[in-house]
């Protein structure tokens, strides 16, 4: 099997394949495989497995199996160097999620933190392994005003609105290096998702079905698990419908439908709430059928009739065919998703073409570094220097994966067409 766009880069798809292996019910081929790999090849694939969040996963998994062994000491000193950093990094961020709850609670805003440190023990065992940028709240849109004061009174400030969404940085001087991937961050950052009952029923019932629920002998307040697979399930799917998608939220989707497979009760309280919002079943059709694919999982009896049994042909097609890319693929990513954007949009209103200014990006992206009043005029030019090398990259992104599109969508049409005979 290959994948579009890898077909010239073998080792990058054999590694990656066999990283995905490893997490499969049966691990002992790809752990053969992950035995014989050079240390040169290790070197060249340890940025897509830090970039994919599977990094401290696989570090976990092979200590599961008794086969930490198989890793040339050179990479297990470094995950493991890795892991001790992330675990820093993770109590920082406790400790913030922590201290902005308390925040809020006593300033009265109706909220709740929202998936990475209080995502189920049956998704993510250890929040260590995670690989997590920021704070995620659910937040009452009439309560968004004094939530916004409440982050500018801890230094926060507002750096970017798109729809319901609100983020916020606090200032730094220029963007970690990939070596810093795991450490402490000085740049934190916080997302806002306002809920507004009479625009999204279903979010503002999740915030209303929130719970407190005990962290590290610390009460925080919670989605149920329920909603937490929902919210995974359409999260995994926004990406899968964007230019990137981390490996590592599939495979935490993955395991909390493992984990619940035999629950019926959970299953049908699922299946109540998905029907709250029209995509969900959708989105959660596509996790399944791709974790079907990408970890050979299986999906629990009498879900798929409700959710991969639905999807559109076509969308299962795409999920088919460039499912696995989507997964398996790097930070930029591909433009591939717009052929998905097309099909959903057909199945939805009609045929609707893909338009030009997705393919090719004429607006200038928004600065990656926030600075902060007083900064250095050194601080400045970092920071502006930063933005160029990104302005640069985002334009070879464009341009090179605007005309991988244009190339792939000729052969899409054809599998369309064998499709329908």
């Amino acid at each position: 099997m290959t994948i579009p766009g890898l077909q010239g880069n073998g080792e990058a798809w054999h590694f990656r394949e066999v990283v995905a292996g490893c997490f499969r019910a049966d691990a002992s081929e790809s752990a053969r495989c992950l035995a014989n790999l050079p240390l040169a090849t290790w070197r060249r694939q340890m940025y897509w497995l830090d970039v994919s969040g599977m990094a401290l996963y696989l570090l976990e998994r092979l200590r599961e199996l008794a086969l930490l062994d198989f890793l040339p000491g050179e990479i297990r000193a470094r995950l493991e160097q890795n892991l001790e950093d992330n675990s820093l990094r993770t109590s920082s961020l406790f400790a913030d999620m922590v201290e902005i709850s308390g925040d809020f609670d006593a300033a009265g805003i109706r909220f709740s933190n929202q998936k990475g440190l209080t995502l189920p023990v049956d998704s993510a065992p250890c929040s260590n392994l995670r690989c997590q940028m920021d704070l995620d709240f659910l937040v009452a849109a009439e309560d968004g005003a004094k939530a916004r004061e409440v982050l500018e009174q801890r230094g926060y400030r507002l750096h970017a609105v798109s729809g319901s969404t609100m983020e916020f940085n606090t200032a730094a001087s220029r963007l970690p290096t990939i070596k810093e991937l795991y450490k402490p961050r000085t740049q934190r950052s916080v997302e806002l998702h306002l809920v507004a009952q009479d625009q999204n029923l279903a979010a503002a019932n999740r915030l209303g079905r929130a719970r407190m629920v005990c962290l590290c002998g610390v009460e925080v307040r919670a989605l149920s698990p329920a909603d937490h697979l929902i919210l995974q399930g359409l999260h995994l799917f926004k990406h899968l419908r964007s230019d990137f998608t981390r490996m590592s939220w599939l495979l935490e989707f993955t395991r909390h439908v493992a984990a619940r497979r035999n629950d019926c009760e959970f299953w049908n309280e699922v299946r109540e709430r998905a029907s709250e919002c029209a995509d969900t079943s959708v989105a959660l059709g596509a996790g399944l059928l791709l974790a079907s694919k990408v970890f050979d999982s299986q999906i629990p009896q009498g879900l798929a009739a409700w959710t991969v049994a639905q999807l559109a042909p076509p969308v299962a097609l795409w999920m088919e065919t460039y499912g696995r890319r989507a997964a398996l693929s790097e930070t930029p990513g591909t433009k591939l998703y717009l052929l998905l954007e097309a099909e959903l949009a057909a199945s939805r209103h009609g045929t609707k073409p893909v338009s030009s200014q997705r393919l090719i990006r004429f607006s200038l992206p928004r600065m990656v570094v926030q600075g902060a009043p007083g900064d250095s005029a050194g601080s400045h030019l970092a920071r502006y220097a930063q933005q160029a090398k990104y302005l640069v990259h985002r334009v070879r992104f464009h341009l090179r994966e605007g005309l991988r599109y244009r190339i792939e969508r000729a052969r899409w049409i054809a599998s369309k067409r064998a499709l329908a005979c």
